[in-house]
This record gives C-alpha cells, structure tokens and sequence, in this order.
C-alpha cells in the first residue's frame, strides 16, 4: 500500500507541470484514500467469504438435510437484505460483525465518532432486520 501511495505521488508529479503547494497533506490525502479502499474491498471480500463460511459451517453441523437447507437459505436471505441496504449500513455492518472491528477501530476507519458509529450500527441494524423481514414472505 505505501509503495502504491509512494507511486501514485511520483505520477502525479510527472505529469502535472505545477508544483504541490502543500507536499505533505498531498501525500497524507492520497495514503488515507488508499487505506478507505483497501478496507472496502477487505470487507467486500469479507462479505463473500462469509458467505461461503456459513454455508461450509450448515454443510457440517451434524443435523438433518432439510435443517442444513434452511440454515443456507437464512444465510441467503441475510445477503440478499445486505445488498438492499444503503452503502454506509452496509459498510459498518460488515466492519463491526464480519471483519469483528471493535467500535473504536470502526470509528477510525470511518473517520467518525464512536457515538456515530453507534448511532449508524444500530440503524443498520433495524434496516438489516426490515430488509430480510420483507424479503422472507417472498420465499
């Protein structure tokens, strides 16, 4: 990631004939940019894998076909309301619960309060609990 920020700053100055004003808060905005992106895609990522975990786990667990099947459909149906919700929710959803960020750490990565980022989980949370609410008569 460093040499990513590192390289981004050399092209910039390459291509650019103006000079930087403000070398230092450039850098800064471009290393802050590329640690937002990385955690997106880790929890995007993170969203997948989950996925294919709880199906592994339902596969595992010693119970019956039809108790195996219900357990991939719940998971399903939880995917499915997670893409339905707003990108914010869906983000911190994944930072507190999959990715298991303490509040603290979420509120760092997000650049917001811990009180915000309290506030924002438990909406979350009640839209999550909507979503897969009106999703389930549907199957």
């Amino acid at each position: 990631m460093t040499a990513d920020v590192f390289l981004k700053t050399w092209e910039f100055i390459q291509k650019r004939e103006e000079r930087i004003s403000s070398f230092q808060p450039f850098v800064y905005r471009l290393a802050r940019n590329a640690v937002v992106d990385h955690y997106r895609n880790r929890a995007k990522e993170a969203a997948v894998m989950s996925l294919d975990f709880s199906i592994d786990v339902a596969e595992q667990v010693d119970k019956s076909l039809p108790t195996k099947i219900a357990i991939a459909s719940d998971v399903e149906t939880v995917m499915k309301a997670m893409n339905t919700l707003k990108d914010e929710y869906r983000e911190i959803i994944l930072l507190r619960y999959i990715e298991e960020y303490s509040i603290f750490e979420t509120a760092k990565i997000l650049e917001k309060s811990r009180g915000a980022v309290r506030t924002t989980t438990h909406r979350a949370i009640e839209a999550l609990r909507e979503a897969v609410t009106q999703l389930e008569p549907t199957q």
